[in-house]
């Protein structure tokens, strides 16, 4: 199967878990001989599908990498490169994602002639990010802080 009909598989799937360590719905994992367990979970970031290649072992966990796939046109726009031995944490996906993101649409409006706001288009990004990474934390925080009177 190559990315694309794994991409393509990954959306049309519900998630057979969601992982502890990251938080990102899995799709499809499996462990090596090694112990070390690789994941491929998938996030969805208006009309964006994330897709993190995940891998954990035994009391750590690492990115081995990142694309961004159109939802409608199942096109590729990023496949972000990952150092290896690269440890996982949002704050660093999300960092990656934006930079990504953001180079991406700059790039196409500049090849195509249209004016990029860049200030505009970074706020708006960090929005998505945002809202695709850390709402059910936000949620969770709100929720606790509703049964103990603080709000």
């Amino acid at each position: 199967m190559n990315d694309m009909e794994t991409t393509l598989s990954l959306y049309n799937q519900t998630p057979i878990a969601v992982s502890s360590s990251t938080g990102t719905p899995i799709f499809q994992a499996f462990q090596a001989k090694s112990g070390w367990i690789y994941q491929l979970g998938m996030r969805q970031m208006e009309g964006l599908m994330i897709i993190e290649e995940i891998v954990e072992g035994c009391g750590c966990t690492l990115l081995s990498g990142i694309k961004v796939v159109n939802k409608e046109t199942n096109e590729l726009l990023l496949d972000i490169p990952i150092p290896r031995n690269t440890k996982y944490s949002r704050s660093y996906v999300v960092s990656l994602l934006k930079t990504n993101l953001l180079k991406l649409m700059e790039d196409a409006a500049l090849q195509t002639g249209y004016e990029f706001d860049m200030s505009y288009a970074e706020n708006m990004v960090n929005k998505m990010l945002r809202n695709c990474y850390y709402s059910k934390s936000m949620d969770a925080t709100l929720n606790w802080m509703k049964t103990i009177g603080i709000i």
